[in-house]
């Protein structure tokens, strides 16, 4: 059975404010405009709660967005690479890996994993989505990109609609469409999960 896939043109959703002045300033050179697109519809998804993880925070835009946000009176930030000195006051980040998190079962209401799932190798990946699942109470909001040619030289999953459709058969799944399309699209799963 086909799953369900609601569709996202990035284009046409305008970017929260604050990516809009990231955008602006140039400080990004780099930054493809469907990145930022990307992140701010993500952050536009975060739910009210009073704690958020985000898992491998890139350039540190959402985390930055969230921070300033005050949606959350507690965010913690992980990475495998120290990413200590980009974090926002009050943020509080530490060097872990997302197979084997060190927090108890349903300690966030608000999990993201954006751009990760597709760098693990296939014990980690297991482990990891199983660790983000655990320490959720809420909601767990993940991308990967989408039917990505293999092999890639930094992606070790791949995702299919099959794959999608055993290894998150309660998500709520969105393809993120990139304009102009260069390379594969995104896809978002939401999952609300509870205690």
């Amino acid at each position: 059975m086909p799953i369900s896939i609601d569709l996202v043109e990035l284009a046409e959703i305008p970017l929260h404010p604050y990516m809009q002045k990231v955008m602006d300033s140039g400080v990004r050179k780099h930054f493809k405009s469907y990145d930022a697109q990307r992140v701010s519809y993500a952050f536009s998804k975060a739910q009210f709660g009073e704690t958020f993880l985000e898992v491998g925070p890139g350039r540190c835009d959402l985390t930055i967005m969230v921070a300033r946000s005050g949606l959350y009176s507690k965010m913690v930030v992980i990475d495998i690479e120290d990413r200590s000195a980009k974090m926002p006051e009050g943020v509080d980040f530490r060097m872990m890996n997302v197979g084997k998190l060190e927090f108890e079962d349903n300690s966030f209401d608000s999990v993201y994993c954006m751009e990760v799932l597709e760098h693990l190798d296939d014990p980690t990946f297991e482990s990891g989505l199983a660790e983000l699942r655990r320490v959720c109470r809420g909601q767990l909001l993940i991308t990967v990109p989408f039917m990505e040619p293999m092999p890639s030289k930094f992606h070790l999953q791949k995702f299919t609609e099959k794959r999608v459709r055993e290894q998150f058969p309660n998500g709520k799944i969105s393809l993120l469409v990139k304009e102009p399309v260069t390379r594969v699209p995104w896809l978002m799963v939401e999952e609300q999960l509870s205690d």
